[in-house]
């Protein structure tokens, strides 16, 4: 906008990550144990998000030996519940049933700092 007000954007994909799921189970001296078929044949939902970030720089004044700029962000502005990883479980409605339990990495985060440059 001008020398002392900056503001930015920054978009993020990624198709989803290759993974390996168990395919079925069996059950071994009362231990469930995993069967898995083909390495990396499914795929988790893709990744994106966008990013936010609104800067003002100090005044410059001539003789002064540092600079700063204060920063106002925000990850992941729309929320997005991006998939981090998905786990099995028994599941508690149908005893015996396994179920799929995704795991989300992070939510919107706004975040406030002040940087120093010397």
């Amino acid at each position: 906008m001008n020398k002392r007000i900056t503001f930015a954007a920054n978009w993020v994909y990624s198709s989803g990550n290759p993974a390996t799921f168990p395919s079925g189970r069996a059950v071994i001296a009362g231990e469930s144990i995993p069967i898995y078929t083909g390495r990396n044949q499914y795929r988790l939902p893709a990744y994106h998000r966008l990013d936010f970030s609104f800067t003002l720089k100090n005044k410059e004044k001539p003789g002064r030996k540092w600079d700063g700029d204060l920063n106002f962000s925000v990850y992941n502005v729309y929320n997005r519940k991006n998939p981090w990883a998905i786990n099995f479980v028994e599941d508690d409605d149908r005893p015996g049933a396994m179920k799929a339990v995704m795991t989300y990495l992070f939510p919107i985060i706004p975040s406030i700092s002040y940087n120093i440059k010397f």
